[in-house]
This record gives structure tokens, sequence and C-alpha cells, in this order.
């Protein structure tokens, strides 16, 4: 919000009217709140996160999970199978993947990892958000 605020505080010195805080703040908030589904809108046009889901079980379980996140995450990401036979820290690591999600530990991963071993779909599905989130903010500094 930090960039909008500059925007708007621009835009109040460009027609002239002198930048007050209390007066910034409350135009925020009424665009913010008054706006219809602003805020909403706003959520929904982040791109994307890519999620890779890894099971060592078989491929059934890695589809049944796609699935299942597919439902309780809506939209807010992509979801992608590991289907080579090789893996590595090394080729995961060189993937265009956000998060990767496995049924197993795999050490010397450098990106957003989650070992799904002992967690339910809602405490996974938990994660992901809050993941999510991490990666937008990162994205926007």
């Amino acid at each position: 919000m930090g960039s909008a605020r500059q925007e708007l505080a621009q835009y109040r010195q460009a027609i002239g009217q002198h930048d007050h805080p209390e007066q910034l703040e409350h135009l925020m908030y009424t665009i913010l709140t008054h706006a219809e589904n602003l805020s909403t809108q706003l959520l929904e046009n982040r791109p994307p996160i890519k999620v890779l889901i890894i099971s060592n079980f078989d491929h059934a379980i890695s589809l049944t999970f796609v699935d299942m996140l597919s439902y309780y995450c809506n939209n807010r990401f992509t979801f992608d199978i590991w289907d080579e036979l090789k893996t590595s820290p090394e080729i995961l690591n060189q993937t265009d993947y956000d998060i990767i999600v496995s049924n197993f530990y795999i050490p010397g991963i450098t990106k957003k990892f989650i070992c799904r071993n002992h967690l339910s779909i809602m405490n996974l599905v938990n994660h992901l958000n809050t993941l999510s989130n991490e990666i937008h903010l990162s994205n926007t500094l």
C-alpha cells in the first residue's frame, strides 16, 4: 500500500491540494472500503503462486492432493506434480516453482519447502497461505 499512498499524495499535489496525513489516510480508507470489491479484486489480481507436489508413494496420491488443494485454495495457486525420474535438490532449486510440497524431507532445498508428512490438509492449506503472503510481500518490496 505504500506505493498507492505515494501515488495519491502525488495526485493531490498535482491538483494543487496540500498533503495532510489525516486527509491522505481518510482518502485511502475511502477508496479501500467504498470501492466495490476493490480489496478482493486487488488480491485476485496477484499472480498465482506455483506449487510443485512430490510424492514417493505413487502418482495417485499427488493427484489427490492437487485436487484437494485446488478446491481449498481457490485460484491463489497453480499446482503441478513432479513426474521426473530424478529428484535432487539441485534440480528442484533450478525449477521456477515458488513452493515445493513433499511427503518426505529433501535436504538442500533453498526454495520454500513444506514436508506434509504429518500435516492435515487444512494445516497444509494454512502453511501454503502463509508462504503465499510472504512471497507476495517479498515481491512488492
